[in-house]
């Protein structure tokens, strides 16, 4: 099996190709690439995924299957891999798996800090998590207006989804020990629990990354390349306008 993955959620673009060899074998990264556009996913996704087609040497009518984050993240960018992923399957008869954006955060937070981990630079620059031990890792991302996208330790396996909270509420919800990853740490420590030894934040630049989510995509469900759709844990921030004139053509 050859899986494409997709990520288009928030700042990052990101595309990965791996092989799997029988339903439960390991699987072998191919090709993977990683880009901070901010904007401009739509531009960069397509060139993106022929540059790892071919350097991973394989046709495009031999990927099986397509995973890809369908949020949340940003209203637009959501939508660029979502896209992206319907045509390709359709395209190459491959099967489709989704999953949230913040369960492939909370993989790629757990790679990074065991690479980080691993280092010599890390050992020296202290220990990462809190005092006393392992602390429940949850990954929080600045959702703006004062709010949080959260999945927190309660949140376990492949189909949970991540919630929309005050950062109040976040804050009042996280136990007294804490591995905060994500853009939304800086925040929860600034919150009124700011007190809180037990807290710790690390990853502050996290992003989901596609290397991550084929690592997962044998375990995610299949679905049908039709009923692939962006999940958005609240509406877009555009609005129509009411009370416009049209204008009549001459």
């Amino acid at each position: 099996m050859i899986v494409l993955g997709l990520d288009t959620c928030f700042a990052a673009c990101s595309v990965a190709l791996a092989r799997f060899d029988g339903a439960d074998g390991d699987g072998v990264l191919l090709t993977h690439r990683f880009e901070l556009p901010g904007t401009g996913h739509a531009e960069r996704l397509a060139p993106m995924i022929r540059e790892a087609v071919t350097e991973a040497g394989i046709a495009f009518g031999e990927i099986t299957r397509l995973a890809v984050t369908v949020g949340p993240g940003s209203f637009t960018g959501v939508r660029v891999a979502v896209a992206a992923a319907r045509a390709l399957a359709l395209a190459a008869g491959a099967e489709v798996a989704a999953v949230d954006s913040l369960v492939v955060m909370r993989e790629t937070a757990i790679r990074r800090l065991s690479e980080a981990a691993s280092t010599a630079s890390s050992r020296a620059a202290g220990p990462i998590v809190p005092q006393g031990g392992c602390a429940p890792l949850v990954v929080a991302v600045d959702a703006r207006r004062g709010q949080l996208y959260c999945l927190d330790q309660v949140a376990t396996g492949l189909r949970a989804l991540a919630r929309l909270s005050t950062v109040d509420d976040v804050a009042a919800a996280l136990p007294d020990r804490v591995l905060i990853v994500g853009s939304g740490g800086r925040i929860l420590m600034q919150s009124s629990r700011i007190d809180m030894p037990g807290w710790s934040t690390a990853l502050s630049d996290l992003m989901p990354d596609a290397r991550d989510l084929v690592r997962l995509t044998p375990l995610l469900p299949i679905q049908a390349a039709g009923t692939l759709a962006p999940h958005y844990s609240r509406p877009p921030d555009a609005k129509p306008q009411t009370g416009a004139v049209l204008a009549r053509r001459p």
